[in-house]
């Protein structure tokens, strides 16, 4: 396993434009934090790539060939891009997921799912969960098959496409199978919505309202909405009157509200959580930390600049508020603590993948900790 994180890769970059460009075959798994402007290529790769930033690319930031990962939490804007293709690149035979992750103030396609190097059958899926789109020139994601036979599968879900200069998603197929959904979307201002050639009934029947949501705002065949999204600010916040609150598809995951909202922030009144832009993992009032975070195993729990004996206890709450675990803190040592914890809830259960957050006792302070599992 090859991990890096931000002291690695900060460290090599004194300016804006300057990429870092690393490659990798066959490994067990790569795991990228909190870096910035990492241009990846991988061959048969599994990788996790968490809180990381990419900015002005010369080449695709990240092309990706039969390879298996999640792209999550991260943030993607290339204004003065200078390369022709998709910033994330999803070729021949990979899976890849992008959830939670931001895509702003580009003049080059943002994410490109395509199937024509190397002629294999394998299958090719890409899940596009919880993500906004925003201020392109290009079409914000491409998917498409060449001259190869073989099956693709995209979905697209809970995602706001927000002002275009030219189609939101373009669709096409030459041979094989191609297999899109997209649904439960918002779309807002753009040249053209989509380009569809792929014989699917969707290529009809996306935009046409025919229905209204729960909600009750117009929607057609597949949920997608078609309405300004209403944010509150330029890290794409929603307002209490967004028409994408409690308008998302439940595929299983924690949500607040009725239904799982559009876009990559959950509105949750005043707290603000599961953003792109919460990478916090550390409480400045009382020193708070965890590490590692994401993790799949255990994490140190470590604190500092604390009264004597001030802080008690750290209550542990899923993003539906259901407290489940309560972590006893040990008595400060010249103001400061550490402690392993095994990531069981209140009856030795493991705790499952999802966002999990802290609450102080006694102080009772909002939940500044964010802790992400993953198994």
């Amino acid at each position: 396993r090859v991990e890096l994180n931000s002291t690695e890769s900060v460290s090599l970059l004194e300016q804006p434009l300057q990429t870092v460009v690393i490659s990798y075959q066959l490994l067990d798994s790569l795991i990228m934090q909190n870096c910035r402007n990492i241009t990846l290529r991988t061959f048969g790769t599994e990788f996790l790539i968490n809180h990381c930033e990419y900015t002005a690319g010369y080449n695709a930031f990240l092309f990706l060939e039969n390879s298996r990962g999640t792209i999550q939490n991260s943030t993607f804007s290339s204004p003065y891009s200078m390369h022709s293709g998709a910033n994330i690149q999803i070729e021949e035979g990979s899976h890849i997921a992008i959830e939670r992750c931001v895509f702003e103030d580009d003049s080059s396609c943002q994410i490109g799912v395509t199937a024509t190097l190397n002629g294999s059958l394998d299958t090719t899926k890409a899940c596009i969960r919880h993500c906004t789109f925003h201020n392109t020139h290009e079409v914000f994601v491409r998917i498409g098959r060449g001259s190869i036979a073989g099956y693709q599968s995209t979905e697209i879900s809970n995602c706001i496409f927000n002002d275009s200069d030219d189609k939101m998603i373009s669709l096409s197929a030459n041979t094989g199978t191609l297999d899109v959904t997209i649904r439960n979307n918002c779309f807002w201002q753009a040249n053209e919505l989509f380009y569809c050639n792929t014989g699917q009934p969707l290529c009809s029947e996306l935009g046409v309202l025919i229905d209204r949501n729960a909600n009750g705002d117009s929607v057609d065949a597949y949920n997608n909405i078609f309405l300004d999204p209403l944010f509150a600010d330029s890290l794409f916040t929603l307002t209490a009157e967004s028409p994408c609150i409690d308008a998302g598809f439940d595929y299983g995951q924690d949500y607040w509200g009725a239904a799982p909202d559009i876009g990559y922030r959950e509105y949750t009144g005043d707290i603000i959580r599961g953003s792109a832009d919460d990478n916090s993992d550390s409480d400045q009032a009382y020193g708070l930390s965890i590490f590692p975070n994401p993790t799949n195993s255990s994490v140190i729990i470590t604190g500092s600049q604390l009264p004597t004996n001030d802080l008690r206890q750290l209550r542990v709450y899923d993003i539906l508020g259901r407290e489940v675990a309560k972590l006893i803190v040990p008595a400060a040592i010249n103001g400061a603590f550490r402690f392993n914890w095994n990531l069981e809830d209140a009856h030795g259960h493991p705790l499952p993948t999802g966002s999990y957050f802290f609450l102080s006792e006694p102080h009772d302070l909002q939940p500044s900790i964010r802790l992400t599992i993953i198994r």
